[in-house]
């Protein structure tokens, strides 16, 4: 909702009064099944004080789950560069955790393998404790605009088998 490739961008009253709308639309139905997940993109596009991701939220009321939507574009575009895990989520991270204090997804995110080392990306992502409330990872797993596939490559797969792996066994 706070990026200018979708329609309602700009719009965060609106965006909020159809949220709520549709929340109380389930509500009155009965249907208890449901996860409110509120995912901002990790940048505000354009970066502009009205479009801060803090303005599209719809209040706690009607959000269960705190999420970001993230991507390392590496060098994909002219405009983009390499970015490790940590610095693509640690500023939107910090600013949706002062929402409220709903668990926290990543909800869709990928690496690109141009610019970098996409397996190392991916294995510092499975191995990294900078932020403790996350409980989900939810993979964007497409060739589109770039290869973001889990098995891309081999090193890649390896890095997910492993890091995933290393996570089942810890957790034991």
């Amino acid at each position: 909702m706070n990026g200018d490739w979708v329609p309602w961008n700009g719009q965060p009253a609106q965006f909020r009064a159809a949220w709520r709308r549709m929340a109380n639309i389930f509500d009155l139905a009965g249907a208890s099944n449901v996860r409110w997940v509120f995912s901002p993109n990790v940048t505000d596009s354009p970066r502009t004080e009205e479009n801060r991701l803090e303005h599209y939220f719809p209040g706690d009321d009607v959000v269960d789950v705190l999420a970001l939507d993230g991507y390392n574009w590496g060098t994909t575009r002219p405009w983009t560069a390499w970015r490790s895990f940590e610095d693509v989520f640690r500023t939107g991270y910090d600013r949706v955790v002062a929402l409220g204090e709903q668990p926290v997804w990543f909800a869709e995110m990928a690496s690109s393998a141009e610019g970098g080392d996409k397996a190392a990306w991916v294995s510092d992502m499975l191995a990294s404790t900078a932020f403790p409330r996350v409980e989900a990872l939810i993979w964007f797993d497409e060739h589109k605009e770039a290869d973001w596939r889990m098995v891309a490559d081999r090193d890649v797969a390896l890095a997910f088998r492993t890091g995933t792996r290393s996570a089942e066994l810890a957790a034991r």
